[in-house]
């Protein structure tokens, strides 16, 4: 409970990322992990912006950036496709050998990102 409340209290959108992919295998499985995850993403409903400009944004996995997605975010349905947009070809750069496979990839991925916009 006290990491939670130093968490809490000394959150910076600068490190979100770092904290959302460390936390990526915990949060299912204890109570305090999850409690974490969700007040992360509760403080980023009002900074989304600056979160899609950090650069370890695209760091994070399909499943961090589709919980992020899902939040009732303050900023424009379009800031939110251009963020997926941005992950996604940053996941077909790093991800993918042929060409081939890279549009295949980027198709099914962006039609599981935009499900919910």
């Amino acid at each position: 409970q006290a990491c939670f409340h130093h968490a809490k209290q000394f959150l910076r959108i600068d490190v979100v990322c770092v904290m959302l992919c460390s936390l990526e295998n915990y949060y299912w499985r204890y109570t305090s992990a999850s409690e974490l995850v969700n007040m992360i993403l509760a403080f980023v409903e009002t900074r989304a912006h600056q979160l899609f400009q950090m650069p370890d944004f695209v760091q994070l996995s399909e499943s961090m950036v589709q919980m992020i997605m899902c939040r009732n975010l303050e900023i424009p349905e379009v800031r939110k496709f251009e963020a997926m947009l941005g992950w996604a070809k940053h996941k077909i750069r790093t991800k993918t050998s042929s060409k081939l496979d890279a549009k295949l990839e980027f198709k099914v991925t962006m039609e599981r990102l935009s499900r919910d916009l």
